[in-house]
């Protein structure tokens, strides 16, 4: 029997159902069973409420995470703004260092490429300023210094916390979106050479095979092999005997001491030729699209620049192409006297078909409409065949052509004479 005590001191039996102390029936317990039965029902009521408190619970442990990778992102930014200071020196030092490599690099290019008084004479003039060096040294240390918190300043404010973090990530990679989305019309092929498209200046004239090279030394990887009697263009030999050569489209480096130069190279035709009862027709693969066509915007001449340790000149194009999609042009530099009379080449590697001083290279677009910005070609000084001693006022023109090897070749613009002087 279970017995169940209620407020009032009356005893109830929990299994019957009825009061122990008072006749079945009896008025006065109406009130006591009324205030069990409420208890009983208050308490069932109250039970779902620990259910009803999960959610809170829930969002308090997520708030919990939020916080903590919150902080840790905050902690990260504040580390960074502690040590501005420290990092700024570092980056300081190191590009200091760096730069006395390159300024001793220099030197030694100088000491290379002149002689050793040139050397000399600067160190000789940099003694004598050297107070006035070191005062710009210490306004570029602290400059350096200044420049160098900047990346470091943003970086601290990134990690300012979450927020700032995750805004940043979002910011860069739609920034990333949009730059591999967005199309570009500019096309810039500076000095590749295609096979079909420049004429063969130099045979192979090794008995076994001859190693092609990457780079032009001796322990350079070797890209491919020339045989006894494969032709080749040439676009310099170095003091090295080194050939600068159009190797399968790239650029490549071979040994000049097998390569002949090629008495007369003449462009060969794909044009096809038939004779049918007296009469001749002539065949061509393609046509020359009409609307094709190209024009300068400007050209400058740079002077005094080495490349592959020879000393001479860039010429700098800015051209359009207009409908000339997968289409080979050539660009070419002419070099002439004031009086319009040509230079002549005499050792078979920068010239045209007629035997002048020229230099060339092809260009082709993958889009209908391209621009170059800067498309450049160099000429060395030795190659204009001219005496060293006194100054010669020249000039230059560019040219834009067509160079499709299946295709008429054809002009398509022309630039202002650059003039320039040559010599001391």
């Amino acid at each position: 029997m279970a017995i169940k005590k209620l407020a009032n001191g009356v005893r109830f039996d929990t299994v019957k159902r009825i009061l122990i102390d008072e006749p079945l029936g009896s008025d006065s317990s109406t009130q006591p069973v009324t205030d069990f039965i409420s208890t009983i029902q208050y308490q069932r009521v109250s039970t779902p409420r620990t259910s009803t408190s999960r959610p809170s619970t829930q969002r308090r442990s997520y708030d919990s995470v939020w916080r903590k990778i919150n902080n840790f992102v905050g902690g990260i930014g504040n580390w960074l703004g502690n040590h501005i200071i420290t990092f700024s020196a570092i980056m300081t030092i190191a590009f200091i260092i760096l730069t006395g490599i390159v300024f001793v690099k220099g030197l030694i290019f100088l000491y290379n490429s002149f002689d050793l008084w040139v050397v000399l004479l600067i160190v000789i003039l940099g003694l004598a300023l050297r107070h006035y060096l070191y005062s710009l040294a210490k306004i570029g240390c602290i400059l350096l210094l200044l420049i160098a918190c900047i990346p470091l300043l943003i970086l601290r404010y990134v990690f300012y916390n979450l927020y700032t973090l995750l805004i940043f990530t979002t910011l860069v990679v739609a920034f990333f979106i949009y730059a591999q989305v967005t199309p570009t019309s500019v096309d810039k092929d500076t000095s590749v050479a295609t096979p079909v498209t420049l004429q063969p200046n130099y045979f192979c004239n090794v008995n076994t095979i001859l190693n092609v090279r990457e780079f032009p030394r001796k322990n350079a990887q070797i890209v491919g092999h020339l045989e006894r009697g494969d032709k080749v263009y040439v676009y310099s030999i170095d003091e090295n005997n080194f050939a600068k050569i159009n190797f399968k489209g790239t650029i490549a480096y071979a040994s000049a001491n097998y390569l002949r130069a090629i008495a007369s190279a003449k462009a060969s035709s794909r044009n096809i030729q038939s004779t049918h009862k007296n009469k001749t027709i002539k065949k061509t693969q393609e046509v020359v699209p009409s609307k094709i066509s190209t024009s300068i915007k400007q050209a400058w001449i740079e002077h005094n620049v080495f490349q592959n340790k020879q000393k001479g000149m860039k010429i700098h194009i800015e051209f359009y192409t207009y409908n000339m999609q997968h289409i080979m042009g050539n660009c070419v530099v002419r070099f002439c006297y004031t009086s319009g009379v040509e230079l002549k080449d005499y050792n078979n590697l920068y010239h045209d078909k007629q035997g002048n001083v020229a230099i060339m290279s092809p260009f082709k677009s993958g889009y209908e409409n391209a621009v170059y910005k800067d498309f450049v070609l160099f000429m060395p000084y030795g190659e204009l065949h001219l005496p060293d001693e006194g100054k010669i006022k020249l000039k230059a023109k560019v040219e834009l052509w067509t160079n499709q090897a299946s295709i008429p070749s054809k002009k398509l613009a022309t630039s202002d004479w650059l003039y320039f002087w040559y010599g001391s």
